[in-house]
């Protein structure tokens, strides 16, 4: 046997005794959390959907959760501890967009903004102006030293095709990318948070798991800790459907939830008791089918919910061809834009 080896760089100086895995974890091993039972620390998480499904509004509101300690849904809580801060690599938005959009969720849901800080809780990466490739190792350890430099917590890569040059599916290029993600992970302890394209409906879609419907090879999945995939229910896009895969955690059922565009904030589609998305419609329907022709802050008031959720479901039905605007007049002759049913004439 050889002796008087320095360990710490052989396969000896990394296997551990089982029994004092046990005394250091005598409960089990738990995952700890950005946004608890939802986004993992020190792990890689996913958002995916088809194209048009919001992924990138959804990152941005999370985003705001995390840095502006406030609950993901009014459900998923942030843990206590130190201000967060965020790293996010954009390619395809302008800086400007995207502090836009952020501020405005965190205002809209923490009624906070970015400027409250003194230290910058939000670091935007444009990669148009310098590539970054998750292939590179120069890339990676510039990153690596970068995160640890400026203590990040998170950081979001969107979308995660255009930060590396494998071919998505063949494993053995996958399998590469998603190693430099662990040891991004390994070396700075933060958590990662990428967005993904779906694969192109398939039959045997209805039967993969949440993980397996990303785009490419099957080395994403296996090597994510939560995923969240992005359905979108209707035409114009604002109510969307939630379904979520974790690993070493709780399940959590599929979620119901409109993304209002004013406030870049996402809620369930009942808030504090108020009618669900399908029963709103259909009160809508009632309203315009008893009363012909109703002003658009008319019908707002007779509703009764939050003016930006009643909002966004009114551009559905338009869009969806349930309602329709006409030209109408006042008693005084004035010009009206007015909201009927679309099979009144």
């Amino acid at each position: 046997m050889r002796t008087g080896m320095d360990e710490s760089n052989t396969i000896a100086g990394h296997i551990q005794d089982a029994r004092d895995v046990r005394r250091r974890y005598p409960d089990g091993w738990e995952p700890t959390w950005l946004i608890e039972g939802l986004i993992q620390s020190q792990a890689i998480n996913l958002i995916m959907g088809p194209p048009k499904s919001h992924k990138s509004q959804l990152r941005r509101y999370l985003t705001a959760c995390i840095i502006g300690n406030e609950a993901a849904f009014g459900e998923f809580p942030i843990p206590e501890g130190p201000q967060k801060r965020v790293l996010s690599l954009i390619v395809e938005d302008h800086v400007g967009t995207e502090a836009d959009r952020i501020n405005t969720a965190l205002t809209a849901h923490a009624q906070i903004a970015l400027e409250n800080w003194d230290k910058s809780p939000l670091l935007l990466y444009d990669t148009k102006d310098q590539p970054f490739n998750l292939l590179s190792s120069r890339c990676v350890t510039d990153l690596i030293e970068y995160v640890r430099m400026e203590e990040i917590d998170v950081v979001t890569i969107d979308p995660f095709v255009m930060y590396h040059s494998a071919d998505e599916n063949k494993a053995n290029e996958m399998s590469r990318v998603m190693d430099s993600l662990h040891t991004i992970v390994a070396k700075t302890g933060a958590g990662i948070i990428l967005v993904h394209h779906t694969a192109k409906p398939g039959e045997a879609s209805g039967q993969r798991t949440i993980g397996e419907r990303a785009r490419g090879s099957s080395a994403v999945p296996g090597a994510i800790q939560s995923a969240i995939l992005v359905e979108r229910l209707n035409r114009a896009g604002f109510v969307h459907k939630l379904h979520f895969e974790m690993k070493c955690a709780e399940p959590i059922q599929p979620m119901r939830v409109l993304f209002e565009w004013e406030t870049g904030v996402w809620t369930p589609d009942t808030v504090d008791g108020e009618l669900s998305y399908d029963d709103l419609c259909k009160q809508v329907e009632k309203i315009l089918q008893k009363q012909k022709g109703v002003r658009r802050e008319e019908l707002l008031q007779l509703l009764g919910v939050r003016k930006s959720y009643a909002k966004a479901i009114l551009r559905d039905m338009e869009a969806g061809g349930r309602i329709e605007v006409r030209l109408g007049q006042s008693n005084g002759g004035r010009p009206l834009h007015l909201l009927y049913l679309k099979e009144d004439n």
